[in-house]
């Protein structure tokens, strides 16, 4: 029979205490759950989130209306709007209400509505040129807040070519 060197008795002492160590640690530690794609709570999904209104005189309001829905497995509770400009305002319209007229300086807080699980709506977008004299290039943008857990506030926005009508 041979004999096992000292340091050959060593480094095999030292690899099982590491396998060991390993082992242990595994066992020991917090297991995460798998991971799920399915939310538990309400998901915006729009049909868009940018438009291009194109050439637009400066005449009093163009309108577009933008389609999304609830696409999570849970409710989406939707608590208001915000426009970045005086020229542009949103009214969101759900299955059984309109809620009131959101703007840059008029945003209700008292306002929430829902959409349960697969259930669709509407944002409809103004954009009234003479608010401010607009001409040229413009770009606006649109909040929506809601308990969206990945987009608590969904941006929407627009631009436009603002003529002068003569």
């Amino acid at each position: 029979m041979r004999k096992i060197s000292s340091m050959n008795l060593a480094i095999i002492i030292g690899a099982v205490a590491v396998i060991g160590i390993a082992i242990a640690a595994f066992f020991m530690s917090p297991q995460k759950p798998a991971a799920s794609n399915v939310s538990t709570g309400g998901r915006i999904e729009a049909s868009e989130t940018s438009f291009d209104f194109g050439r637009v005189p400066n005449t009093p309001s163009s309108y577009h209306n933008i389609k999304f829905k609830n696409s999570g497995s849970g409710p989406l509770k939707l608590t208001g709007a915000y426009t970045s400009c005086g020229c542009t305002s949103v009214i969101i319209k759900l299955p059984k209400e309109d809620s009131p007229r959101f703007e840059m300086h008029n945003n209700p807080t008292d306002w929430s509505g829902e959409l349960k699980a697969g259930e669709e709506a509407m944002l409809e977008i103004k954009f009234d040129p003479i608010a401010h004299g607009i001409k040229g290039q413009v770009s606006r943008t649109i909040m929506l807040f809601s308990n969206d857990p990945k987009e608590p506030q969904k941006e929407f926005s627009f631009s436009a070519d603002v003529y002068e009508v003569k």
